[in-house]
């Protein structure tokens, strides 16, 4: 059994690796500014019983089992692992009506 795990983190020039003068900043943007990002993780589940047999509430729970936050998370996976020219293909096929 697979697992998406999705996290909102927020990335500053620091935390990313890049320089003030990085080409990935617009133009006047501070290096202390920070940007929202989504960190997804899908994990394999050896052990579904230990992993899921007592529940663990959150501040969060009833907003991260919502059906948007999964749409969310699997087109975060999505975007994640399939490249831009595979996704306009698919998008044309869908477009098309064709599966």
């Amino acid at each position: 059994m697979l697992c998406i795990e999705a996290f909102a983190v927020y990335v500053t020039a620091a935390s990313s690796g890049t320089s003030a003068s990085s080409p990935f900043m617009q133009a006047g943007q501070s290096s202390s500014k920070r940007s929202e990002a989504h960190r997804v993780v899908l994990r394999e589940c050896e052990d579904v019983r230990a992993r899921f047999g007592e529940p663990l509430f959150a501040r969060s729970m009833l907003r991260d089992h919502t059906p948007p936050a999964y749409e969310l998370c699997t087109q975060l996976l999505y975007d994640a692992v399939v490249d831009e020219s595979e996704r306009a293909q698919t998008g044309a096929r869908e477009n098309a009506g064709i599966s």
